[in-house]
């Protein structure tokens, strides 16, 4: 996560709610998210060698001015390769220069940002509500019904927004909106491009242009999103597979996967032409498969960036239920009878005993009462 608008106090930081969203998420071990300066991620990009990004699944550029011209070649081969690209929008994003450099990327171009406005004859700041989410998009396709409201509107239909970036309509683009403004400006719009998906907010993730990150359903926006984003629950990369289980790579040539614990596996596909398949899966984290042609020469950025592979180990979460399991119930088996228990009676018996106790003392006082009333002879 890149964050282009940091702040000491951390509710004004840029990916404050991102990231509380993302820690209270299901992702679970699923997830590592590190965190990087615009200036941290361009000298990243110009590493030399190896791709610098090849262990990366997601890429979120959260209000972050526009990278050198120079890196953007990098930054688009590796989208094109496989890896995910979330772009939210704020002060720090100019749209000449975004069109400019990310333009192959972007599901459409950036017109300008604007305020809602106001109404005829009034001065207060009017807001713009959420549309009902366009459900039918993969990126909520994995919705608990408990986070789904009777509208479809994942519990924004109360969200209000300021202000908003306008978009260039481009229908040759195949951009979807998973979420539009009741206007029917699209306030969450992707893109596939290449093996990679693209996603743009047009709004902020913080609350500088609205309230989104204080509604019920950013948590669930912001897990759909990132799963769809990073191809978690897909065949390809970024997938998850359980302990024990084997793992179809893409590609039917050899492999060397890297197991968490730096192991580096060789992997042979079957002599069908089939995929390659790696079953040395008992160790729970994180898995790079690089395929054996890698280093091979002529091949240019996409296919060397796309001979990356990436997977997840996770313990099966059903193996941590702790609810108890149902028995079968119990059977008398032979003749029929009853079953007596006997319970202690010393209560009933404590207390009888006092009370004859106080009936002593009682009779004894009365008795003696009685004594020092008669007359002396």
């Amino acid at each position: 996560v890149v964050n282009g608008d940091p702040s000491e106090t951390r509710v004004n930081d840029e990916i404050f709610f991102l990231s509380t969203a993302l820690a209270n998420s299901d992702l679970g071990d699923r997830l590592t998210v590190r965190g990087l300066a615009p200036d941290q991620l361009e000298q990243r990009l110009r590493e030399s060698g190896e791709d610098p990004l090849a262990s990366v699944d997601l890429l979120v550029l959260a209000n972050v001015r526009a990278l050198d011209p120079a890196l953007v070649p990098r930054l688009a081969a590796r989208v094109r390769a496989g890896m995910g690209l979330w772009i939210t929008v704020g002060d720090r994003v100019a749209a000449a220069d975004y069109n400019g450099r990310y333009g192959e990327l972007l599901p459409l171009l950036l017109r300008e940002a604007v305020y809602a406005g106001t109404a005829p004859g009034r001065t207060e700041a009017r807001s713009e509500a959420l549309a009902p989410a366009q459900l039918s998009h993969p990126i909520f396709s994995g919705l608990r019904g408990t986070e789904v409201g009777a509208e479809g509107d994942l519990d924004l239909s109360a969200t209000r927004t300021r202000r908003m970036f306008l978009l260039e309509p481009d229908p040759r683009r195949g951009a979807d909106i998973a979420l539009a403004f009741s206007s029917g400006a699209p306030a969450l719009i992707t893109r596939e491009l290449g093996r990679g998906r693209v996603a743009l907010l047009t709004t902020t993730i913080d609350r500088d242009w609205g309230d989104l990150p204080l509604r019920p359903g950013f948590v669930p926006l912001v897990t759909g999103t990132v799963q769809w984003l990073a191809g978690v629950g897909r065949g390809g990369k970024g997938s998850v597979v359980g302990v024990g289980e084997g793992k179809t790579l893409e590609r039917a040539v050899p492999y060397t996967v890297t197991t968490p614990s730096g192991e580096a596996v060789p992997v042979t596909p079957p002599d069908d032409g089939e995929a390659a398949v790696f079953t040395a899966t008992d160790e729970v984290g994180h898995y790079l498969a690089e395929a054996g042609d890698r280093g091979s020469e002529g091949g240019d950025g996409d296919e060397r960036a796309a001979s990356f592979e990436r997977f997840v180990v996770a313990v099966d979460a059903r193996e941590s239920e702790t609810l108890p399991t149902p028995g079968p119930s119990a059977e008398l088996s032979g003749e029929s009878g009853t079953v007596t228990i006997y319970e202690p009676r010393w209560r009933e018996l404590a207390l009888l005993a006092l009370l004859f106790l106080a009936i002593e003392s009682a009779i004894r006082g009365w008795k003696g009462w009685q004594g020092r009333r008669r007359p002396i002879q």
